[in-house]
């Protein structure tokens, strides 16, 4: 647990800092090299930012124990997060629509220089790179909060190509090819971020696993000394760990402390066989047989 809380925060802070002196210096090089789009994408990384922040706190809290209040502990908060960042980066495609548009309308008065150029393809390796790494971690540690940082950065290297594509548009005199561009950038964005949320919310209203992880949890309750049937299994996911309620039939003259026993082997056999499963609820009733 404690591993996976550190690699968590490092890689977070990690993204926190590149976005931070990527935003300023995509403002700066927008500013001097005379490329709104490139300002643009500056002002959209400021949601990077607060997303990032998010991922941090998220982290900081489904790291802490069970409680009272939270006997299932605080995981939950991951997939919370996730689909808030899934909703920034929809809001980061309306906000690139927008400048697009207004673009369009008033025209670029400026071609951009050689400056704004190749900052822009600066960020765009920094920020594939940064994808790369984060998206390793989040699924190493089974995080969707990371996961979808990850699809973050990657969001911002695909906004930025937009604008490498317009900045390199407008010094060959295709100044329109500039907000053209970043509307087709934005249709891609839209749907990262809907698959982010859409994800996140079917988890956060307990989606079942795959059926084969299932079949397998079932497999698994049968396999145990004394199962009879296996009549239900249900599981949710919170955070990355899966918590299971199993409903098992026994031998109807089994006594209650055999019948208890039983219980605990399958609970215990389900959680070595499946380290990602957290809990097991397991409900014993008599199998009985009808003539």
């Amino acid at each position: 647990m404690e591993s996976r809380f550190v690699e968590g925060q490092r890689v977070t802070w990690i993204g926190l800092i590149f976005n931070i002196f990527l935003a300023i210096g995509k403002g700066f090089a927008g500013f001097l090299g005379f490329s709104q789009a490139l300002v643009a994408d500056a002002l959209e990384s400021i949601s990077d930012i607060i997303a990032t922040i998010f991922v941090l706190v998220s982290m900081r809290i489904s790291g802490k124990p069970r409680d009272p209040e939270h006997p299932y502990g605080h995981f939950k908060i991951e997939q919370l997060t996730a689909a808030l960042i899934g909703f920034i980066i929809i809001l980061g495609g309306v906000a690139i629509i927008i400048l697009a548009v207004i673009t369009i309308i008033e025209g670029k008065k400026h071609v951009p220089t050689l400056f704004a150029l190749f900052t822009a393809i600066g960020v765009i390796i920094i920020k594939e790179g940064l994808y790369l790494y984060t998206i390793k971690i989040g699924r190493k540690i089974d995080s969707i909060a990371i996961i979808a940082s990850a699809w973050d950065h990657r969001k911002d290297a695909i906004t930025t190509v937009a604008t490498l594509i317009g900045i390199v548009g407008a010094r060959l005199g295709l100044l329109i090819l500039d907000p053209i561009a970043a509307i087709v950038v934005a249709i891609f964005i839209f749907r990262i971020g809907y698959l982010l949320s859409y994800k996140a919310a079917n988890e956060l209203l307990d989606i079942s696993p795959p059926k084969e992880i299932m079949d397998k949890i079932t497999k698994i309750a049968l396999s145990v000394k004394g199962i009879e049937h296996v009549t239900d299994v249900k599981a949710r996911k919170t955070g990355p760990y899966l918590i299971v309620d199993i409903k098992v039939e026994i031998d109807s003259q089994m006594s209650v402390a055999d019948s208890h026993y039983t219980a605990g082997m399958v609970k215990r056999e389900i959680m070595r066989m499946l380290p990602d499963v957290s809990d097991v609820m397991t409900h014993v009733n008599p199998h009985i047989q009808h003539d």
